[in-house]
């Protein structure tokens, strides 16, 4: 009985469906087991009495079966031989790809594999890994680097990379993105995120991802680069570079932090691109220039944060208003890049981690395929939009629809086809909500969830609650939340369809080889003199072909080096590139942080210090150039007695936090409280 469970597991597995063990049939005499029934994991629904508690639960799952009649029925017969009774072999369901099988129930599985299987020792692989470290690095970092992009482009010829030099040889900037960041950048690159603020490696280059957001909300990666510094002329390079990469695409809108440079760039090469500042980085600007306004009791702050959105809202924007997206993705690569890793481990760190993180989109697209969500209401529109969103938006649709049952609506203006509602609920700004229910179905409210968001907010559910709308308008369905966002095809410039598994394209050119070669065989063995010619010609080629192999593994493509002050093109086939000058550097990789921000982080830190304890001359020091070089700025330096000073700065502990360290870390905090600080520190020193 285990043999036709393993036997229908294994069928399963390359069918794309899952197994469960289902009754058994035991012996009326002995009470042996006589018979088994497998069925497909989809086979039946849930019982009624888990759908009653599911309603009470806070975390629902979704519905997994959907009453799939495959199945296998194995009996014994008398002389002890078990014999298939019957076999259904037709789904009601979509069956998994082969990339997804693994991920089924019956066939996760975590198998021990002894030292036994392995097939060598440890010191054959330590002597394997020192002779690869011994070729890698008999040249330098950068050529290492190109030589391992020229190996993945001819892997796979829809890997797209770049490389900048300047008039020395060395290194400057480098872009690359491989098939599957083309394929997602044609499904979802309607919005696109940009935040340079990632500092990486030995040579201190900053690390430039460029980001989405796909249709289960998770980040998505439409190209890297590398730059050795943040300039304009950088960032026009990377965004040219990525555009040819994308066949001249250009996405909707794009967001960035507050970066000159970047804007100057965005502005030159994406110029019909609707281009949007990262909220956070305007409302800490907004403190760091204005913290007058906002002390506490102030509501200048809140009236900001209403009034500042107003102006993105009007655009798609995949309900995004920050950089948020890069600074996840940035916080993701830190546990596989480190300051001190040289470009190609650099590189390969970049490509473990999107395996990773495509791994979890597998996931994602799995469980939307293979399970359907839980319906706290039973209402027409909730179930349709149960089955075109993915789960991950359904769960936020779902949200508004529960929300909109809070509000009040009513009907205040009719005109023919055209009517005005308001939606209301109490101590909350009034919403309103126009619908032409004509043929040419229209309908928008005032707070534009839907134009920035791309789903209906809780108002506009709410009026067709009351004008009993069932269905949701098809326009109003945006494809890039939808289960079918990718579906359809990316072609290349040459009009070749875009495959993410470099293996189809070695099967194709092994398979069309192989065809041309047989007809070779073919003709060629029918005479004696028709045989020589075919194998002296098969000969040559076989020696042109090795000569191929050898030129390939040196060859590199020119046409993706630039150089970057001069309009030289490289002849060579042997390209030389020189290392970018290293720099010193600790740590794993982050985000790079503004001077305020830092200074927020000290202001934070506790200092405990005895109470006998001393202030160092170092610190005083340090102490006393801060403070005279931010009061020269404000031209306070003359009213300093300097004797009396440092005579200040040598009392305890306990008197310098209160007099200086506090007013200090104030001081740096706003423009009001230097003020306080400089006239405060003036008095004293004057007394």
């Amino acid at each position: 009985m285990d043999e036709a469970y393993d036997y229908y597991n294994q069928y399963a597995y390359k069918k794309g469906f899952s197994v469960r063990k289902g009754a058994i049939r035991k012996s009326e005499k002995d009470g042996n087991v006589i018979g088994r029934r497998l069925h497909c994991s989809k086979e039946g629904y849930r019982e009624e009495r888990f759908k009653k508690t599911e309603g009470s639960k806070k975390r629902h799952r979704g519905e997994t079966r959907c009453g799939c009649k495959a199945k296998l029925l194995v009996n014994k017969n008398l002389d002890g031989s078990w014999v298939v009774s019957m076999f259904v072999e037709e789904h009601n369901h979509v069956l998994a790809t082969p990339r997804k099988c693994h991920l089924l129930p019956s066939h996760r599985k975590i198998k021990s594999q002894g030292s036994r299987n392995v097939g060598f020792i440890e010191l054959d692989a330590r002597n394997y890994m020192r002779t690869r470290r011994k070729i890698e690095f008999s040249v330098g970092d950068s050529q290492r680097l190109l030589n391992y992009l020229n190996e993945i482009q001819i892997k796979n010829p829809h890997f797209f990379y770049a490389i900048q030099l300047d008039d020395d040889g060395k290194l400057t900037s480098i872009f690359w993105c491989d098939a599957r960041c083309r394929m997602d950048y044609s499904y979802f690159g309607d919005v696109v995120c940009l935040d340079p603020t990632y500092g990486t490696n030995k040579y201190a280059m900053s690390f430039v991802p460029i980001v989405g957001v796909n249709h289960h909300l998770q980040t998505v990666l439409f190209g890297c680069a590398l730059i050795f510094d943040e300039t304009e002329y950088s960032f026009i390079w990377v965004l040219e570079k990525w555009l040819q990469a994308m066949k001249e695409s250009h996405p909707k809108v794009i967001l960035t932090d507050q970066d000159s440079a970047i804007s100057g760039a965005i502005a030159k090469v994406l110029p019909c691109t609707i281009h949007r500042y990262c909220l956070w980085h305007i409302f800490q600007n907004a403190k760091r220039h204005l913290g007058r306004l906002f002390t506490r009791g102030s509501k200048f702050g809140q009236d900001l944060s209403y009034c500042v959105p107003v102006y993105s809202h009007e655009f798609f924007c995949a309900d995004m208003c920050t950089t948020q997206r890069s600074e996840s993705i940035n916080k993701f690569f830190k546990g596989f890049l480190s300051r001190k890793m040289l470009l190609l481990e650099f590189v390969q760190g970049v490509d473990k981690a999107l395996i990773r993180r495509r791994e979890k989109e597998i996931e994602a697209d799995f469980k939307m395929n293979n399970m359907q969500p839980s319906l706290i209401l039973h209402m027409p529109i909730k179930e349709e939009a149960s089955k075109l969103y993915t789960p991950a938006i359904f769960a936020k649709f779902q949200e508004e629809l529960l929300g909109s049952l809070r509000y009040k609506c009513e009907k205040i203006e009719e005109n023919g086809y055209i009517a005005s509602y308001k939606c209301w609920i109490p101590e909350k700004q009034v919403r309103l909500v126009k619908m032409c229910s004509e043929s040419s179905f229209f309908v928008r409210c005032s707070c534009c969830k839907f134009e920035f968001a791309g789903f209906l907010c809780r108002h506009i559910l709410k009026v067709f609650i009351v004008a009993n709308v069932d269905k949701i308008p098809r326009e109003y369905m945006l494809n890039h939340w939808t289960r079918d966002a990718k579906c359809g095809k990316f072609f290349d410039e040459e009009g070749q369809e875009v495959q993410e598994d470099c293996y189809t394209y070695l099967t194709l050119r092994y398979s069309t080889l192989s065809h041309e070669a047989k007809e070779v065989a073919t003709k060629g063995s029918c005479s004696t003199e028709v045989y020589k010619v075919a194998l002296h010609w098969l000969r040559k080629t076989r020696e042109e072909v090795e000569k191929a192999v050898k030129m390939q593994m040196f060859e590199v493509p020119n046409n993706n080096i630039d150089k970057c002050l001069s309009q030289q093109t490289i002849m060579s086939t042997e390209v030389t590139i020189r290392d970018p000058p290293l720099a010193k550097c600790k740590g794993n990789g982050g985000r790079k942080k503004a001077f305020w921000e830092k200074n927020l982080k000290k202001r934070k830190t506790k200092v405990t210090m005895g109470k006998n304890s001393q202030i160092t001359l170092a610190q005083a020091s340090k102490d006393i150039d801060i403070i005279i070089l931010v009061l020269f700025m404000f031209q306070q330096v003359k009213v300093l007695n300097l004797d009396k000073f440092l005579f200040v700065m040598m009392i305890p502990i306990q008197v310098y936090q209160l007099s200086l360290r506090k007013d200090c870390s104030s001081f740096l905090a706003s423009f009001s409280t230097q003020l306080a600080f400089i006239e405060s520190i003036s008095i004293i020193f004057i007394v």
